[in-house]
């Protein structure tokens, strides 16, 4: 009696600790490689932020994965997570095309912002991502920088013709009004990270 006893507890002790291995390793690899498991699917549909060809935002509106083929994988505030980015082209830039940035964040995939139509490669520099849009009479850069599983603004450069002043260019650092060549020194040490490029998904 007592021998079987001993056998049951111990089977019971065995199934415990192939239980504990098992939801542990699942999930460090939901953590480690979720993207993959993003990469893969081509029903996945995401509510996504978005920022207009104008750099303005648009509000909410909904992203399917498979409208995506392009993809880069890249850990923009070096927290040990990894972003993924898509893009509908090569570079994600100009007409009709998109680049919808993902996250991991609190045991799920979180959109964090789709930028539509950028006029500029995007780039990483340090722990941001660098964005722009323009058009003839107008230029915004935006520096986003992501903590708690939100990516936010805490650099941004502009300049526009101002009807208020006779459609006078006018220049904006931080939202405040600068010299133009105070903003074209700003803008060159803007655009001096990494070039982010665009893999094709398999």
């Amino acid at each position: 009696m007592k021998n079987t006893k001993k056998i049951i507890a111990t089977l019971l002790s065995l199934i415990l600790l192939v239980s504990i291995s098992t939801t542990t390793f699942a999930k460090t690899y939901t953590g480690k490689t979720w993207y993959k498991q993003v990469l893969n699917s081509q029903s996945g549909t995401y509510r996504v932020k978005t920022i207009n060809p104008y750099g303005k935002e648009a509000g909410y509106k909904t992203k399917k994965r498979s409208s995506y083929k392009y993809y880069k994988v890249v850990d923009i505030n070096k927290d040990g997570t990894n972003e993924l980015l898509l893009s509908t082209s090569k570079n994600g830039t100009f007409y009709g095309n998109s680049v919808l940035v993902l996250t991991y964040y609190k045991k799920k995939v979180k959109p964090l912002y789709c930028f539509e139509e950028m006029r500029k490669n995007a780039e990483l520099k340090g722990k941001n991502l660098n964005i722009c849009h323009y058009g003839s009479d107008f230029a915004n850069s935006r520096s986003y920088t992501l903590k708690n599983g939100q990516l936010k603004i805490n650099y941004r450069l502009d300049y526009y013709r101002n009807a208020k002043t006779g459609y006078a260019y006018c220049y904006y650092k931080n939202g405040k009004k600068v010299s133009y060549d105070a903003y074209k020194k700003a803008v060159k040490s803007f655009w001096t990270g990494k070039k982010v490029t665009f893999a094709k998904i398999n």
